[in-house]
């Protein structure tokens, strides 16, 4: 249908042509949403137009006052009846009655259509005459859709019901929108938005859960209610949270899945349900045997990898799988390597090269299951017992494979390759070689950073081990990198001295001069990370050697648990390392440490091995004495004497060591009493030796500029953020990535977003999680790219997400 005021306007130019004087009665005050517009047009064309407001004298009286002679155009508007108008006859008669053209019919909702048509879908041009797209062109302008979509008026007017129910009502739609709502969903609320959203949500949880307790208040098309449910959550979660709080407040969703004993709830329309879900795995745990739980994990790890995939884990509440996930991982992987060893009874070597196919994982489960549990915000009772049987699980596991490692080493030190064969089999003083020493970077974690590159088709990459220099401390394995044959001794004072080539390497200066003596650019790890581009780019590509002692000082320095999960954070600070110098020209990349560590419960007494008497100094893990010294070892000791430790690549005949079997420690101070190193344990022995090689770009990139705009405030979880990247070439030669991150005081609340980038302007967005913002949070927004790790650009918003203070639901 053509614009209704146009069409109108046009008519009129038209009838004054032919007459002076029209009269256009509007009894259903059809147009009167219009007809500010149409006088201001007719008046500009120089027509004076005069609309009735209660009195027909005070219309006659301005036409004789004005125009006693009639010899001007008028317009009389009047929204009335004209069989109502006796009183203004003898003006009518002296005009003609306008009856405009456009038939607009004469339901409530035509008027609220008048002046509207360019909002209105073409399907529904006929909605003067037709009810079908009367109504359905009536919703469409009322939320303002570009079609007919009863989910996207839904989700309109359940954001705010207030300020469509009076339209819809005063239009005569009240009908239409019931029979809407139960044709397309089955519901049969009106516009009770409480109620509607009430039946969306249970008929949500019919639909995907095994129960009926709630038929009565859910919508009947359960599959639609369901669909509609899933598209609510990502357009307005706002809105879905509030409803989702308001609907279950009095109703105890957690103890109906309890009750139900049933792990095949599906349904994502309540937080209360994962609640439930949460409980009823935990139960399960406690209540198993130990020689059940690794069966029992692998029957739980489904619920949990679903829950993962649902609404509410993505809205922060991501705790309680998280630490599942891992946890269950953890009890089936060392429950089945606990059996394997059990019954093929490996000797040292092969249980090597077991860890280092597939073991080393449980070692990476046990350390993410830590992290997830220092993450999570919620307290939840049966989590404690657990964690224990979980712990307890994983050093089943340690002892399991570490006692026949300390056994058969006793005999044959030698696993693998030895530490002191580092620099020869592995270091190139060529340019575009850098080699980075990792001060604590067990194997797992090489073997997660080796995953890292196998993504990136430009790499190779490839991870051995060499069997660290026993005593596995740090002044010692440091030495075993450097070119020279290494010695030890003590000293007057009965301190350990580490020498190479016969000269002291007492602490980290000593190693960094002769490592600049050999040819070797030497710098630590921070001073890659926060050098400007273009200064590394100066510097070319010399053979580099990059120090890091983060992972120990963590371990020695802070609190058990949060050390344990912050290592992995080194992995990608690594990473970052690694594709800075990528970006400048370096092509071969070794990285390395200088011991593994072992990580386990606070030890019990029973683990803890009294001080020998006669050694030189005592470590938790390992003890010194002269060759001489009269030292007698008990069972649980095992000794290397100058023999074993020269078939190691040392030369320390004066000297005996001495470690506790398995993850036994002695009594000694110092540290905390969870992380250790320094004795024989896979963990602790099997050093990585990570290769990464890349190919060397011919022709240089013009720089990216880029220009990332984020909001200033949020209130939604929903960012919108845009990119405009810009570069010298009329085309990008590579195609960049750049990584979005947010946070909060340095813990993430969204997944971080990758995002290819094309020259000129990119749209995306950003998914925060709710559940991890507080309110009035200070949101840190990063754009880093990925290749060269720079930070390109940051921004700070403020969190006015609308949020009650209910919203967030307890286990009791």
């Amino acid at each position: 249908m053509a614009d209704t005021v146009t069409q109108i306007i046009t008519e009129l130019e038209e009838k004054f042509e032919r007459h002076p004087v029209w009269v256009w009665y509007d009894s259903s005050e059809k147009y009167g949403n219009v007809i500010d517009e149409i006088e201001a047009a007719m008046e500009d064309r120089g027509v004076n137009v005069a609309r009735y407001d209660g009195s027909f004298l005070d219309l006659k009286r301005r036409l004789w006052e004005e125009d006693n002679d009639i010899d001007e155009q008028w317009l009389f508007y009047v929204p009335k009846w004209r069989d109502d108008a006796d009183w203004f006859m003898d003006v009518h008669r002296l005009g003609r009655q306008y009856r405009p053209g456009a038939t607009v019919g004469d339901r409530p909702a035509s008027k609220y259509l008048v002046g509207k048509e360019a909002r209105i879908p073409e399907e529904y041009a006929n909605w003067g005459q037709n009810e079908t797209q009367l109504s359905r062109a009536f919703f469409c302008v009322l939320f303002d859709t570009p079609n007919h979509s009863p989910r996207d008026y839904l989700v309109e007017y359940l954001a705010d019901p207030d300020a469509y129910r009076d339209t819809i009502e005063e239009h005569g739609q009240a009908h239409e929108w019931t029979h809407l709502l139960e044709e397309t969903y089955g519901i049969a609320a009106g516009l009770d938005a409480e109620e509607i959203a009430t039946e969306l949500l249970f008929g949500e949880l019919e639909h995907t859960s095994p129960t009926d307790r709630y038929s009565r208040l859910a919508a009947d098309e359960t599959r639609e209610a369901a669909r509609f449910c899933e598209y609510w959550q990502k357009i307005d979660t706002a809105t879905y949270l509030e409803y989702a709080a308001v609907v279950s407040d009095d109703r105890n969703l957690t103890e109906e899945v309890i009750a139900s004993d049933a792990l095949e709830w599906e349904s994502n329309a309540f937080r209360q349900i994962d609640d439930g879900l949460v409980r009823l795995c935990l139960n399960r745990l406690l209540d198993a045997d130990y020689d059940e739980l690794p069966a029992l994990a692998t029957d739980l790890e489904p619920v949990v990898e679903r829950r993962q995939n649902g609404f509410w884990y993505d809205e922060g509440h991501a705790g309680y799988w998280d630490i599942l996930e891992h946890g269950l991982e953890v009890l089936h992987e060392a429950g089945s390597a606990i059996e394997e060893i059990e019954a093929e009874g490996y000797d040292p070597q092969a249980l090597a090269d077991r860890y280092t196919e597939e073991w080393w994982t449980i070692d990476a489960a046990y350390r993410r299951y830590v992290r997830s549990v220092q993450n999570s915000r919620r307290a939840v009772d049966e989590l404690h017992g657990v964690r224990d049987r979980i712990t307890a699980s994983y050093v089943s596991f340690l002892r399991t494979l570490n006692r026949p490692v300390a056994e058969g080493l006793a005999t044959d030190p030698v696993l693998g390759t030895p530490q002191t064969d580092f620099f020869d089999a592995h270091v190139e003083r060529e340019e575009g070689t850098a080699v980075l020493i990792c001060d604590g970077l067990r194997y797992e974690l090489a073997r997660e950073l080796e995953q890292r590159f196998e993504a990136d088709e430009e790499t190779d990459q490839q991870t051995t081990f060499t069997s660290a220099a026993l005593p596995s401390i740090t002044e010692v394995g440091m030495a075993t990198h450097l070119p020279g044959e290494l010695s030890l001794e003590l000293d007057s004072d009965d301190d350990l001295v580490v020498s190479v080539d016969d000269t002291e390497m007492s602490d980290k200066g000593d190693r960094k001069a002769r490592f600049a003596d050999a040819g070797f650019t030497v710098a630590d790890i921070d001073d890659i990370l926060d050098d400007p581009q273009s200064a590394l780019k100066d510097a070319g590509t010399p053979p580099r050697i990059v120090y890091s002692g983060t992972i120990d000082k963590l371990g020695e320095s802070f609190d058990d648990d949060k050390a344990f999960g912050q290592v992995a954070d080194h992995v990608r600070d690594v990473e970052d390392v690694i594709q800075r110098l990528r970006a400048v020209g370096y092509t071969r990349f070794v990285v390395t440490a200088d011991h593994g560590f072992l990580y386990t419960e606070e030890l019990p007494d029973r683990d803890k091995v009294d001080s020998l008497n006669g050694v030189a100094f005592t470590k938790r893990r390992f003890a010194v004495a002269d060759a001489d010294a009269p030292v007698i070892p008990g069972d649980e000791i095992i000794e290397f004497d100058d023999e074993q430790l020269q078939q190691l690549g040392i030369d320390a005949a004066d000297l005996r060591l001495f470690f506790p079997r398995s993850v036994a420690c002695f009594y000694a101070a110092g540290g905390n009493m969870r992380y250790f190193h320094g004795g024989i344990s896979m963990q602790e022995l099997v050093v990585p030796c990570l290769t990464v090689t890349t190919v060397e770009r011919e022709d240089e990139d013009a720089p990216i500029e880029y220009e990332v705009t984020f909001p200033e405030s949020v209130s939604n979880t929903i960012v919108d953020v845009t990119i405009t990247a810009r570069s010298g070439q009329l085309s990008f030669s590579r195609t960049p990535t750049l990584r979005l991150t947010a946070t909060v005081d340095g813990r993430e609340v969204a997944e971080p977003k990758r995002v290819e980038i094309n020259q000129g302007e990119n749209e995306t967005t950003i998914r925060l999680k709710s559940g991890e913002l507080d309110e009035d949070a200070t949101i840190l927004f990063e754009a880093i790219d990925e290749e060269t790790r720079e930070t390109v650009a940051t921004g700070e918003a403020t969190n006015n997400i609308i949020m009650r203070e209910d919203f967030d639901f307890d286990i009791e």
